[in-house]
């Protein structure tokens, strides 16, 4: 399996999951619309700020900036459960 076929599986599932995708080069760092500074930056800290404000709309804005804050802490990307279990999934993972 090429790297691209398990890219697009993998985003294929994520949205089966209800998660949001966004193409790698539109958040690239430098470009004019970057999302991230770094590469490393796995979490769109705007995206994740926006859906918090969403889902909590009367969170004091302490509390949001330490949710923020507390899921930025974590840099390692951590596969969920869902797509841990999916066989094709977890043999690339090794």
């Amino acid at each position: 399996m090429f790297e691209s076929e398990l890219e697009q599986y993998v985003m294929e599932l994520l949205d089966e999951l209800g998660w949001s995708t966004a193409y790698g080069p539109d958040t690239a760092p430098g470009e004019s619309f970057s999302e991230r500074a770094d590469w490393r930056e796995v979490v769109l800290e705007g995206r994740l700020r926006q859906a918090m404000e969403s889902l909590n709309p009367t969170l004091p804005m302490d509390a949001l900036d330490y949710a923020v804050k507390t899921v930025n802490g974590s840099r390692k990307l951590t596969p969920s459960r869902q797509v841990k279990s999916d066989p094709l999934v977890s043999s690339s993972l090794r």
